[in-house]
């Protein structure tokens, strides 16, 4: 049985969901059929926000580093980063981390190309960060996914602050902030919504919308489930996690239903590296 390493604390209650969704992903009728884990909640790391935006020259990736060298001493064979907005900084925190780090966000893009082919407009709940630096934008963009924006304003008064409001212990306000804000995004276009933020699922579900709402979160631990039980776990390491590639379909404007196989793409040069085999997900 392979063990995953959770890097926690960014921040420390969306780590904990993460934990709890890699218990309820698996399917277990006793204590020992769960999937095993470390999480190790940093609170010292210093703010990715402040870091990334310019406003700090206090780098988090040697802590970063340092932690999931922790996990990695205490017997973890792969590294989760609950945060959407970090992984800006994975890259670099792979190149000092000899286990492989998983990138939460391609996972999610790949998937939702699998379940919605024709799919055209989706809407990204996240920080400003994750939208300025287009994190999920650069991915849906090789698949033919537009991602649909919200206003500035909009954007820091009804997502941001709902985000911090979040972290704060507050549950209500930002629950109908966030809410109002798919609702505008879903009146422009968007056929599916992505919890982009992973403080967001700690107040909305699927059940607050009439369309597909995906949780990073709650996707990377079914994958990560799924490796561990169909499939040896160097499969998952050897063709997605790849911080520098993404994983899109043989033909990205045309998806179809031939599913059988996908290609890994490298992002910088557009070739075709390597194909791999499909498997099925399996379900939650």
């Amino acid at each position: 049985m392979n063990t995953v390493g959770v890097l926690g604390g960014l921040g420390p209650e969306a780590s904990n969901k993460f934990c709890e969704y890699l218990i309820r992903c698996k399917s277990a009728e006793k204590d020992q059929d769960n999937i095993n884990f470390i999480h190790y909640c940093n609170s010292k790391i210093p703010s990715r926000l402040d870091y990334i935006s310019g406003n700090s020259s206090i780098s988090p990736i040697p802590e970063m580093v340092k932690t999931c060298r922790v996990l990695e001493s205490m017997g973890a064979d792969c590294v989760v980063v609950p945060c959407n907005t970090v992984h800006y900084l994975l890259p670099e925190v792979q190149r000092h981390v000899s286990i492989p780090i998983i990138d939460m966000i391609q996972l999610l893009v790949k998937q939702i190309k699998i379940e919605n082919p024709r799919m055209k407009k989706i809407g990204i709940l996240g920080t400003t960060l994750t939208i300025d630096l287009k994190l999920y934008e650069k991915y849906f963009d090789l698949v033919g996914i537009e991602v649909v924006k919200l206003e500035r304003t909009d954007q820091e008064n009804l997502v941001m602050d709902s985000i911090y409001q979040i972290k704060a212990g507050k549950k209500i306000k930002p629950r109908k902030l966030l809410i109002e804000a798919g609702n505008m995004m879903i009146v422009n276009g968007a056929e599916a919504l992505v919890l982009g933020c992973t403080e967001i699922p700690l107040v909305l579900n699927k059940s607050h919308f009439e369309i597909s709402v995906y949780d990073p979160m709650n996707n990377c631990a079914n994958e990560l489930v799924r490796y561990s039980e169909i499939l040896d776990m160097e499969e998952l390491f050897n063709h997605v996690v790849v911080p520098n590639e993404i994983i899109i379909s043989k033909n990205i404007n045309d998806f179809g239903e031939d599913l059988e196989a996908v290609c890994i793409f490298s992002k910088d040069e557009g070739s075709v590296l390597e194909e791999v085999n499909f498997v099925e997900p399996i379900d939650a």
